[in-house]
């Protein structure tokens, strides 16, 4: 059985995680905003030829087909979604452990990543080459979206996992 000393440094490392979670994610977002316009499309270019050597191995890359350009619109726009998903969930599991109710967690964590968006937006706006989109801010949300879906799944998960007997059979009926 633990003691209460244990529980305590538990609950410790686990804030100590998500807040970190929470910073690495703000750095990294950050400093692909601070990327010039250059630099960002010849990093973004190498995913796009990573990806399209997946979807098609056997093929030779042209960069200068439409298919890969649309491609590459998606890698870009996917990866803000992601960014956007890491970091809402890193919000959820800081605030998991807090007394409200979970909407409100959603709504926080939602607001949070939305106003980082348009501040991040906003400093993009300040590298060479580049200009902040409302659309991006809009996609970043999208993904935050999909981060707290995924905290929320992760929730019931672990909600069913310690309530076993709501889905599960007892041995032997």
């Amino acid at each position: 059985m633990r003691t209460g000393f244990g529980i305590k440094i538990g609950y410790i490392t686990y804030r100590v995680i998500s807040w970190t979670l929470i910073a690495l994610c703000l750095w990294m977002i950050h400093g692909f905003s601070l990327q010039n316009a250059e630099s960002s499309d010849a990093l973004s270019l190498e995913v796009t030829d990573v990806v399209a050597r997946i979807l098609k191995p056997e093929g030779k890359i042209n960069r200068n087909t439409d298919s890969f350009q649309q491609l590459h619109a998606y890698v870009r726009k996917g990866a803000h979604a992601l960014e956007y998903a890491l970091l809402a969930l890193a919000i959820m599991m800081v605030l998991a452990p807090c007394r409200m109710r979970v909407r409100h967690k959603v709504l926080l964590a939602l607001l949070l990543c939305a106003a980082f968006a348009g501040y991040d937006e906003w400093t993009q706006s300040m590298s060479e080459g580049r200009s902040p989109a409302v659309r991006d801010v809009a996609i970043d949300t999208a993904g935050a979206c999909l981060g707290c879906f995924a905290a929320l799944l992760m929730r019931l998960m672990v909600l069913l996992e310690l309530r076993p007997s709501l889905y599960r059979q007892p041995p032997g009926k």
